[in-house]
C-alpha cells in the first residue's frame, strides 16, 4: 500500500513540475535578452525587443522591425570618432547596433546607459558610414537618448577647455591661409598687350590680373588673404556678382548681404576667392580695399566650428535673423572680443539646436580668458586694414611693318609670344626685359620693354640663321637705354637665350609669360 502511495505521490509531484514548467515557457518574453559579457543576438519580437548589453539597456517598440529580424548589439570599444578624442572623453560603455543586413529602424530606438547621469556637459556620440552625429539626451537622471539610424554609440563628457583649444587651432589654421598665384598674374605689372599696367599690392595679400573678355577689360582679383575685405574702383567699373563656394564663406557673404542692403559701390571678396571687375574703356583706376573686421569674425569661427558642424548646420546659422541683428546692434563690433565671440556663437548655437548646438553653447559660456589666443590672432590678421592699387591705362606701342629676311613662321613659331626675365649686365644695376614676339606674314617683328629703365620700342630686321634669331631693337620711348641694340635669341627647352653686344654686353634666360 505504501508502495502504491509513493508512486502516487512522485506522479503528482513530476506533472506539478511540468505544468510550471511549461508555464515559465509560456510566459517568458522571446524578445528580451540580458549579457553581462559583450554582445547579445536576439530577435525582433510582436513588441519589439529589449535588451541589456554591459549596463546599456536598448529597448525598441512593435514595428521596429519585421518580426524574427536578428538584432545583434555589441559593446562598442573603438575610440572616440573623428577629433572628438581631443576634447571629449567616454563616460561609460558604449554599443554597437546592428538591425538584420544592415537595415534601419522603422521607429526611434531608445538607449540607456545605466550608471551614466545626465548633464549639460554630457552627450551621446554616433557616427555611421563616416558622419558623425550629436544626439540629444535627457537632462536629468540616467543618461538616454533616442535614435532612427543605427551605428557606434558612445557617452562622452564635453570638456570645454580643450574644446576651445580644438576651436582655435582650427580657427588658427584657417587665419594661416594663402593661395596658389594663378597663371594669369604678373609680377612685373606689365600688360603692354593691353596698354596697361598695375601697381604691386603691398605683401601679395591678393593677386590681381588683367584681360581682354570679347570687348571687356576684366579685372580678377584673388584673394591671397586670410579675412574678408570689401573692394572699391574709383572711377567705378562694372562689378560681377560675387560666389562663395565654402559654407563658411557663403555664411559671411549672405551676412554682409543682409547687414550692408545699400551698399552697391563694394564687393566682398573672402579668403580663397575671386572678385572681379569689368570695363569698356581702360582708364587710370584705384582699387580701394578695406578690411571687414566682423565678416572676419563670423567665418574665421564658422570655420573653427567646421569640426563640430555640417555644411547644412552652417546654412541654417545664414537663414537665421540673430546674425544680423548682432552685428546692427553693434553686440559684434570690428574690434575682436571674447564678448563678441560668445555672442556670435551663442546666435551659432540657437540656430543649429539640437544636441550640436548644445555643445556650441557650452563654448559660448566658456570663461574669456580661452579666447585670449584667438582674439590677438584676429587683430594680427585684420591689422593691415586698408590697401589700394591702381590700374594705369598707357600708350600701346603698334607692331612695326616688317623689313627683315623673309622667314617661315613654322620655323619660328615656338619663339612666338611673350617673353620676359632678368638681364645680367656688367657695370648695371638689375633690370629685366619683357619682349613680344610675332609674326606679320612675312618675318619676325616684335616689341619690348625694359620697365626698371623706363624704357621701351620695337624689334624689326629679324634674320634666321642655323637656328639663332638676330633681332635689331629700336628703343622709341627712351629712359636710358640705347637707340639701336642687336639682339641674339637662341632657343633652349622653354627659354629664349638672350644676349647682346653693342657697346655694353649682357645676356639672360627668359620664360614665356604665364608659364
Amino acid at each position: 500500500m505504501r508502495s502504491i502511495l509513493v508512486v502516487i505521490l512522485a506522479l503528482v509531484a513530476l506533472l506539478t513540475l511540468t505544468q510550471c514548467s511549461t508555464l515559465a515557457e509560456l510566459t517568458k518574453p522571446d524578445d528580451q535578452s540580458s549579457s553581462d559579457g559583450s554582445a547579445v543576438d536576439i530577435e525582433v519580437g510582436r513588441d519589439g525587443f529589449t535588451a541589456m548589453v554591459d549596463r546599456v539597456t536598448v529597448e525598441a517598440p512593435a514595428g521596429v522591425a519585421a518580426a524574427g529580424t536578428r538584432v545583434k548589439i555589441e559593446k562598442n570599444e573603438r575610440p572616440l570618432p573623428g577629433v572628438w578624442g581631443q576634447f571629449a572623453e567616454s563616460v561609460g560603455h558604449g554599443v554597437e547596433i546592428t538591425l538584420g543586413a544592415g537595415e534601419q529602424p522603422k521607429s526611434p530606438i531608445t538607449l540607456r546607459f545605466d550608471g551614466v547621469d545626465a548633464g549639460s556637459d554630457i552627450f551621446v556620440l554616433s557616427e555611421s558610414n563616416g558622419k558623425i552625429d550629436v544626439l540629444s539626451p535627457n537632462r536629468a537622471g540616467s543618461l538616454v537618448v533616442e535614435t532612427d539610424h543605427l551605428s557606434w554609440f558612445w557617452p562622452v563628457l564635453v570638456k570645454i577647455s580643450d574644446l576651445a583649444d580644438t576651436v582655435f587651432t582650427a580657427a588658427s589654421d584657417a587665419l594661416q591661409m594663402t593661395t596658389p598665384r594663378p597663371d594669369c598674374f604678373r609680377p612685373d605689372g606689365n600688360y603692354s598687350d593691353l596698354g596697361a599696367s598695375m601697381t604691386k599690392v603691398l605683401g601679395d595679400v591678393v593677386w590681381p590680373c588683367l584681360e581682354q573678355v570679347g570687348s571687356q577689360i576684366r579685372l580678377s582679383v584673388q584673394s591671397n588673404s586670410s579675412v574678408a575685405w570689401r573692394l572699391s574702383s574709383t572711377p567705378a567699373w562694372e562689378m560681377r556678382t560675387p560666389t562663395a563656394y565654402t559654407a563658411a564663406n557663403l555664411l559671411a557673404l549672405s551676412t554682409w548681404r543682409t547687414t550692408s542692403p545699400d551698399v552697391l559701390d563694394e564687393q566682398m571678396m573672402l579668403p580663397g576667392e575671386t572678385s572681379e571687375f569689368e570695363t569698356t574703356t581702360l582708364s587710370s583706376t584705384t582699387i580701394n580695399m578695406t578690411v571687414d573686421p566682423v565678416m572676419s569674425q563670423v567665418r574665421t569661427l564658422a570655420l573653427g566650428l567646421g569640426f563640430l558642424l555640417p555644411d547644412e548646420a552652417i546654412d541654417s546659422i545664414g537663414r537665421a535673423e540673430c546674425l544680423p541683428d548682432l552685428i546692427n546692434s553693434g553686440a559684434v563690433d570690428d574690434d575682436p572680443s571674447a564678448t563678441g565671440f560668445a555672442a556670435i556663437l551663442r546666435c551659432f548655437g540657437a540656430a543649429v539646436g539640437g544636441a550640436a548646438g548644445a555643445v556650441v553653447g557650452l563654448l559660448a559660456a566658456a570663461p574669456a580668458a580661452l579666447w585670449s589666443e584667438l582674439e590677438g590672432l584676429l587683430r594680427s590678421a585684420t591689422g593691415l586694414d586698408q590697401l589700394a592699387f591702381t590700374v594705369s591705362a598707357k600708350e600701346a606701342i603698334p607692331l612695326p611693318v616688317g623689313t627683315g629676311s623673309p622667314i617661315e613662321r613654322a620655323d619660328v613659331e615656338p619663339w612666338l609670344g611673350e617673353w620676359s626675365g632678368p638681364i645680367d649686365q656688367s657695370g648695371s644695376k638689375p633690370y629685366s626685359v619683357r619682349m613680344t614676339l610675332a609674326h606679320d606674314g612675312t618675318t619676325v617683328v616684335g616689341l619690348v620693354e625694359y620697365p626698371e629703365l623706363s624704357c621701351s620700342g620695337v624689334l624689326n630686321k629679324a634674320d634666321l640663321i642655323s637656328g639663332v634669331l638676330t633681332i635689331q631693337e629700336e628703343i622709341t620711348k627712351n629712359g636710358g637705354c640705347l637707340k639701336y641694340v642687336d639682339l641674339t635669341l637662341k632657343l633652349v627647352p622653354d627659354r629664349i637665350d638672350y644676349s647682346f653686344d653693342t657697346v655694353y654686353f649682357g645676356s639672360g634666360l627668359l620664360s614665356r609669360v604665364g608659364s
